[in-house]
């Protein structure tokens, strides 16, 4: 088989935006899986998850993973991909992948809806997204190319992933969990609206 980010570069190279958003359900349907089963992989990344000749997802590279019975013991010295994995912490527990399952199928789907953000972004260690931008105020191109595509969708799911990029956010369940959680109401101002600051009352 190929890798995921050998495979998408072909689906890329034939401009198969359908196949592509095969591959995000698949990757989704996957992770729900491996998440139900209390399975953490540690570093999910293209080069760890391979695509075979039927388009099945398979994992390699067990070395930080997570199970029941492992609970309690050192971590793993190895802490995952940097382009895929949360820019301050990392919590080696049932729900270690959240994050790294989250960037992967954000990126399937942006690039199921348009295929040439592949060549704006891609650079060989990633799919879309590197580490650098994982951080506020997400002013980085690819959110500027996601955000240009307009699609509700990528949309929400972005707005999920820079939730998630907060210094204190700590994942606390599955993907599918995540993404099923409504959208935080934006934080209201503690001033009115129209009235200045040094108006407010005490």
């Amino acid at each position: 088989g190929r890798t995921l980010n050998e495979y998408v570069d072909f689906l890329v190279a034939g401009s198969n935006a359908a196949a592509l958003a095969t591959l995000a359900g698949r990757w989704r349907e996957l992770v729900a899986l491996l998440q139900r089963s209390e399975f953490a992989h540690g570093d999910l990344q293209h080069g760890n998850v391979m695509v075979d000749q039927d388009g099945q997802l398979r994992l390699v590279d067990f070395d930080g993973v997570w199970i029941p019975q492992l609970a309690g013991q050192p971590p793993p010295t190895e802490y995952g991909h940097p382009n895929y994995q949360h820019p301050l912490h990392h919590n080696w527990d049932r729900w270690l992948d959240t994050f790294s399952a989250l960037v992967i199928y954000l990126s399937l789907v942006a690039l199921a809806r348009d295929p040439g953000l592949w060549l704006a972004l891609y650079n060989s260690k990633n799919l879309l997204f590197a580490k650098n931008d994982f951080f506020a105020p997400f002013e980085t191109e690819v959110w500027k190319q996601l955000a240009a595509l307009r699609d509700p969708q990528i949309e929400a799911l972005t707005r999920r992933l820079q939730e998630c990029c907060a210094p204190d956010w700590v994942a606390a369940g599955s993907l599918e969990m995540l993404l099923d959680q409504p959208a935080r109401a934006p934080v209201a101002p503690s001033v009115p609206a129209g009235q200045r600051w040094w108006e407010q009352s005490a």
